[in-house]
């Protein structure tokens, strides 16, 4: 590449540039001003994109079905002996009633669902579930890596969960429904350890483009009206595994100890990177023209 060349790109690429800054701690407010406009000058020289040129991230809309989209790839580390499994359930755009709904589904869930697949049959050495926000998508994902049983057996395992895990959803108590939510609104209500760590928090939300900065206070006042039958009107519907208005999303990165890994390359074993990473593009493109690329707009 010439100094020309090098140049000419760096050019462009100053004019895609957009800002958005945030200062955080003992600064005053025009201290802050001037230090934007010394980012403007220096980097990007006033020429870089306005807020309302600024691109939209689309999320792309799980489609709607009792069966399961899956996305079945292999490791890139050829070498990585274990298999991951992510399954993502898409409820849609964010309202902080449904926000809160998922956010005391993954609390209620989290440790009956470590208890039964990390510490008793031993499924998997990292097991959880947590709660997504994805520009303004609302999610909820279970993750399970292992090293000693395959995607597949993760999968169904999963499933099975889901299923028992509603009986006990059925029986629980008042008391310990109330119990749960009063532990995740202290959980939200938390004091920050450092102001790195409220640091990250506010610049999430402007990098989620969501700018609540009294999140956490808003959803526990929300959550204080949460209903038993909210929770487990949500939990048919977004979760159970008869429901058929499930948006599920299965991706499934082999490793090396499962027999799956053999099935793409006809037995001649390893793959190259690029091979690999064509072959991870092809799967997701398939899923793309699944969902006929229907995204849940701006």
């Amino acid at each position: 590449m010439s100094v020309d060349d090098f140049m000419s790109a760096i050019a462009k690429f100053k004019d895609e540039i957009f800002v958005e800054s945030f200062l955080h701690g003992n600064s005053l407010h025009d201290d802050a001003v001037e230090a934007v406009k010394l980012i403007q000058k220096y980097v990007i020289q006033l020429n870089g994109k306005g807020v309302e040129q600024q691109p939209t991230q689309q999320v792309l809309m799980v489609p709607m079905s009792e069966t399961n989209s899956i996305i079945t790839i292999p490791c890139l580390d050829m070498t990585e002996p274990s298999t991951a499994v992510e399954v993502y359930f898409q409820m849609g755009k964010d309202d902080i009633v449904s926000r809160v709904l998922i956010d005391l589904l993954a609390h209620l869930i989290h440790e009956p669902l470590f208890h039964e697949l990390r510490t008793k049959e031993q499924f998997g050495y990292d097991v959880h579930a947590s709660s997504r926000w994805t520009f303004g998508v609302m999610g909820l994902s279970f993750c399970v890596v292992t090293s000693s049983k395959s995607a597949q057996e993760v999968t169904i395992r999963l499933e099975n969960f889901l299923r028992d895990y509603r009986e006990t959803l059925v029986n629980m108590s008042p008391q310990v429904f109330l119990d749960n939510i009063i532990a995740l609104a202290e959980t939200k209500l938390e004091s920050f350890t450092s102001l790195e760590d409220e640091c990250g928090h506010l610049w999430y939300e402007i990098a989620e483009k969501r700018y609540d900065w009294e999140v956490n206070r808003n959803e526990v006042v929300a959550l204080r009206s949460i209903t038993f039958d909210q929770a487990m009107k949500a939990f048919d519907m977004w979760l159970f595994p008869s429901s058929s208005q499930r948006r599920r999303l299965v991706v499934q990165v082999i490793g090396m100890h499962e027999h799956e890994q053999m099935s793409w390359v006809n037995g001649q074993v390893p793959l190259s990177h690029n091979e690999v990473s064509r072959l991870i593009d092809d799967e997701i493109f398939k899923f793309h023209e699944k969902t006929m690329e229907a995204s849940w707009g701006n």
